[in-house]
């Protein structure tokens, strides 16, 4: 039967100390795998963001700021246009009620249009010319 017997801690042999060559090897394949760690963590990521705009669900910020700016220009045209509209009727209008309804179905009107658009340009898409429409 054999025995082990731990020798004193001051008896025991410490790694032998590394040369400036091994230690900067060391650091070298460190730093290597910590770059080629974050390469591949951005490629990752670069992917992903591929696959998000080929199946839609991502766009670039330029689109969606020009496709804010046409929707805000075409409520701003639409709600502009309602007095041109309306003018004469509410002018001829002695009820305030009733001219208080006619301005405020128009208004509901334009709002409905604005989202009936909104909605068929989600699902319908953009053309090339930024138009609603395949």
């Amino acid at each position: 039967m054999s025995r082990c017997l731990k020798r004193p801690a001051e008896e025991r042999s410490a790694p032998a100390p590394r040369s400036e060559a091994e230690t900067a090897a060391v650091e070298d394949l460190a730093e290597y795998r910590a770059a080629r760690a974050k390469r591949e963590g951005f490629e990752a990521k670069e992917a992903e963001l591929r696959y998000l705009k080929a199946i839609g669900a991502l766009v670039s910020a330029s689109e969606a700021r020009e496709v804010m700016s046409r929707r805000y220009r075409t409520l701003r045209d639409k709600l502009l246009n309602i007095p041109e509209r309306v003018a004469s009727v509410l002018a001829a209008e002695r009820d305030p009620a009733r001219a208080h309804k006619l301005l405020t179905d128009e208004i509901k009107r334009v709002l409905q249009d604005l989202s009936d658009e909104a909605r068929a340009e989600i699902s319908d898409g953009l053309n090339d010319d930024g138009q609603v429409g395949a």
